[in-house]
């Protein structure tokens, strides 16, 4: 529901890099992990998604919501973001 509410440029954009790299999410059972990515427009939209990917069955994307770029920076740091990639 929340890509529904976001301007289609953005959803597109964040639809592609979960699908580009949904292969490289590290496995943790029963465990919500996080990550954070960008999309490159005229205007950026840094994002944190929210998933569960269990070693014996699909990723299951729960929640994306927009954040600031400080933020982002701060995933970065972390080693918890997407590469960025174009669509």
């Amino acid at each position: 529901m929340s890509l529904a509410k976001m301007d289609r440029k953005y959803s597109d954009g964040i639809l592609f890099q979960l699908d580009k790299n949904e292969n490289t999410l590290p496995v943790k059972d029963f465990h919500i992990q996080v990550l954070s990515g960008v999309v490159l427009h005229e205007e950026p939209l840094f994002f944190e998604i929210a998933y569960v990917k269990p070693s014996n069955s699909l990723t299951l994307f729960l929640n994306v919501r927009e954040i600031t770029c400080d933020e982002y920076l701060d995933y970065i740091i972390s080693k918890k973001s997407l590469p960025q990639t174009q669509a």
